[in-house]
This record gives structure tokens, C-alpha cells and sequence, in this order.
């Protein structure tokens, strides 16, 4: 009797552990073509962060577990003529083996005839350029038993015309800590494939009941897709070729206005 009044117990006290509990609310604000964002990183030390980046003020800050503030610093205003960036890749001990934080940033212009171009840049915490492509962005950062690499795209003229590129690969002085661990197939199931991708894509998405919009931002945050979903499929089979080379977020943002983790795609012609 004892036995089964101490298992019962145990349930009771486990089921009661077992809640989901609001821990705290940030509210995003930017205006109109600009983009406030919240997502995590872990760091080389095993820590997880909450990193939020207005695309407006240029203000990246990061937030501790318990949501106190950890660092905060302005990233470098875009050169003449780029509009406002977007960041990928926060990280430390990535590009080298500093203890300051480092991270992407894509600066985006527009010519005349509508041509996109990104420029690349790699900086410091304390806005030292590590380095810089033009018409870049990263494909892929992995890392191998000889080191940590990164392979950029390049758009660059054809002569011929049409559209052209080349991957430059790169070796980094450091190694890239991400927040998931190896996962089961059917994680996998759940990212964009292929990715990158040159012709048709596979953008999985979850909603539970009703409509929801599946929105497509650039790398500096501004909408340039959406389309309305619901629970009648899994995924959204994409044409790459109504999207221009680049880096790529999608999410999926309910009626209510709550919105899924945004998922990094790449577009490769």
C-alpha cells in the first residue's frame, strides 16, 4: 500500500513539474520595410542566448536563460547606397578563436533596373571588418575533421548573358557550435529542402486548425512572399525561380499573430 501511495505521489508531483510555463513576453516593433527579430544561439561555452535585432536601429541584444540582458552592441551602418542589414551566423569563436562575439551581416542595393546586390561582411563585437565579399552569402558553414569551412556564393556578370556564380570556399579559424545536436530522419523532414536550392524547394510548415500566412523575408528582414496555408498539407512546394540569389527566412504566423522560429533558406541561380 505504501508502494502505491509513493508511485502515486511521484506521478502527481511529476505531471505537476511537467507545465508549460510563460516565462516573458518581448515585444518586437520596427517600421514599415524593416524587421525586429528574436532567436537563439549557443555559444562555444555551451551557453544558449536569446539574440534580438532591430533591422531599423541596427541594435543587436543579447539575453541570458533567464531573460537579463547579456551584451549589446550597434552593428556598422551600411555603406552609401545599401539599405538596412540583416545578420546570420552570431556566433564566438567561429571566425577565429576570440572570446568576442562575431557575426554576418548582408547589406542589400537595388540599382536602376531592379538588380539586387548583397555585400557580406564579417565583424568583431567591436565592429572590426573580418571580412568582406561583394554579391555573396554563405551556403553552407560545416565543420570537418580538418577544420571549420564556409562556402560563399558569388553572383558576377556573364558575358553572354543569363546568370552566373561561383562558391569560394574558405577555411575558419574556429568551430561552429550550433543549438541542436543530431536529431532523428524525420527532423530533417522539417527544414527547407533542397537547401540551397536552384530550381523548386520544400518549405514544411505545421498548422494545427484554420488559415495561416507563410511569409518569405530577405535577409534584411523585408517581405517578399506570402502565401495563406492551412492543415491540408505539410509543406509548400516553392518555385526558387520567383526569388532572386540570396539568403532567405520563412515562418509561418498565425491569426492570433503568434509566429513559428524562422527557418533560413538560400537561392541559388
Amino acid at each position: 500500500m505504501q508502494k502505491l501511495l509513493l508511485a502515486a505521489s511521484l506521478l502527481i508531483s511529476t505531471a505537476a513539474s511537467a507545465q508549460v510555463t510563460l516565462e516573458n513576453t518581448y515585444v518586437l516593433n520596427a517600421p514599415a520595410m524593416q524587421s525586429e527579430d528574436l532567436f537563439p544561439i549557443k555559444l562555444s561555452t555551451g551557453e544558449a542566448k536569446y539574440v534580438r535585432f532591430n533591422s531599423a536601429t541596427r541594435l543587436m541584444t543579447l539575453y541570458n536563460l533567464n531573460h537579463s540582458q547579456f551584451k549589446q552592441l550597434t552593428v556598422p551602418a551600411p555603406p552609401a547606397g545599401y539599405g538596412a542589414p540583416g545578420i546570420d551566423y552570431v556566433s564566438d569563436k567561429l571566425f577565429n578563436q576570440d572570446a568576442a562575439l562575431e557575426y554576418i551581416v548582408y547589406y542589400n542595393r537595388t540599382n536602376a533596373t531592379s538588380q539586387e546586390t548583397t555585400m557580406l561582411n564579417v565583424y568583431s563585437e567591436a565592429g572590426t571588418l573580418l571580412l568582406r565579399s561583394d554579391s555573396a552569402y554563405v551556403n553552407h558553414i560545416f565543420n570537418t575533421s580538418a577544420g571549420t569551412k564556409m562556402l560563399l556564393s558569388k553572383a558576377y556578370p556573364s558575358l553572354t548573358g543569363g546568370n552566373r556564380s561561383k562558391v569560394v570556399a574558405y577555411a575558419l579559424g574556429g568551430t561552429l557550435t550550433t543549438l541542436k545536436t543530431q536529431q532523428a530522419e524525420a527532423d530533417g523532414l522539417r527544414q527547407p529542402y533542397p537547401n540551397p536550392a536552384t530550381e523548386s524547394l520544400r518549405l514544411p510548415y505545421e498548422v494545427k486548425k484554420g488559415t495561416a500566412t507563410l511569409r518569405i523575408t530577405d535577409a534584411a528582414g523585408r517581405t517578399v512572399a506570402t502565401y495563406q496555408v492551412d492543415s491540408t498539407f505539410d509543406h509548400l512546394l516553392l518555385n526558387a525561380g520567383e526569388l532572386r540569389s540570396g539568403v532567405y527566412f520563412y515562418q509561418v504566423v498565425a491569426a492570433d499573430g503568434s509566429a513559428s522560429p524562422a527557418r533560413r533558406f538560400v537561392v541559388s541561380h
